[in-house]
């Protein structure tokens, strides 16, 4: 009985924690806040920010580090201690469910990338500019009509002036993700986050796929605060990245996709999303290269150039 009562007291304070860590964007919508007049910052109550140092903004920093180490540290128990916190993977996979949607409710805190995702998709969506040659600022300069633009009046002060810095995958999802939006900045931003939350859940099923059912590795995942924070929350696209980066794939499957192409296809995917990650690729690549190289069927005729 008391086995059950600690397993389900892990659970509660872990959502407790998350709830108090969403308690600020709850606060924001109910005090009838835009998200046109979000100010991302460190500032946990959302005050306007100020270069002086005050006393609400001492405080507000150290709850937000609180709860957040709180939050990590029971995440750590529950991955620990997950055969005895969980009983079944329908139980595992509610709880990630309810975790995740509890993070896609909190505003982005900490960064405005997303605003930038969102309006670099909306100029070329909307105003049929290639965000390649053509910032947002340049566009409010050159159209009348994009000055009022709720979307745009976003970027200034943000990345207005910086045309887009990812490969054309990226470009194309924003595209298609701020088209739906019809120009309304909240719904633009739950489509973001809501994209996200998808990539999420299928990074975790394939992550328990590709470890054969093995929970712990799915948990460490899909609970991971900072993957949370940063996926979710402030809707980076490394939510993708990490979709496509073949090294999350297991040994045996790296072989297939090696050998049918279909690895070239992730890798490229992957690559083009954000350039830099040719690098993340070969550094972290090169172990699974090797022990396909030691393969025993045929693996003379399964010649693998790696830098030596």
């Amino acid at each position: 009985m008391e086995k059950v009562r600690s397993k389900n007291n892990l659970k509660l304070i872990f959502i407790l924690l998350c709830v108090a860590f969403a308690t600020p964007s709850v606060m924001y919508f109910i005090t009838g806040k835009s998200i046109s007049n979000l100010v991302s910052s460190f500032t946990f109550f959302y005050t306007n920010p100020t270069l002086e140092i005050t006393p609400i903004k001492i405080i507000s920093s150290i709850l937000f580090l609180v709860i957040f180490l709180g939050i990590s540290f029971v995440y750590y128990k529950i991955v620990k201690e997950h055969k005895k916190v969980f009983n079944n993977n329908k139980q595992i996979a509610k709880f990630i469910i309810i975790v995740s949607i509890i993070f896609l409710i909190m505003l982005p805190l900490t960064s405005t990338d997303v605003f930038y995702y969102i309006g670099t998709g909306w100029s070329e969506a909307h105003y049929g500019v290639n965000p390649y040659y053509t910032s947002v600022q340049e566009l409010m300069q050159a159209n009348p009509n994009a000055t009022s633009d709720e979307i745009l009046l976003k970027m200034p002060g943000v990345w207005a002036g910086q045309t887009i810095v990812y490969g054309p995958v990226w470009p194309l999802i924003c595209k298609i993700l701020s088209g739906l939006s019809m120009g309304n900045l909240s719904l633009a931003l739950l489509i973001y986050k809501l994209f996200n939350l998808i990539l999420h859940l299928s990074n975790a099923y394939l992550i328990y796929k590709i470890t054969k059912g093995k929970k712990v590795f799915v948990l460490a995942y899909a609970l991971n605060p900072l993957v949370l924070f940063d996926g979710i929350t402030n809707v980076h696209n490394e939510m993708l990245v990490i979709f496509f980066i073949p090294p999350r794939y297991s040994t045996n499957l790296f072989a297939s996709y090696l050998k049918s192409g279909l690895l070239a296809f992730i890798t490229t995917n992957a690559i083009i999303i954000k350039t830099t990650r040719i690098i993340t690729y070969f550094n972290i690549s090169s172990p699974y290269l090797e022990l396909y190289n030691k393969f025993p069927k045929k693996a003379s005729k399964r010649k693998i150039l790696i830098n030596k």
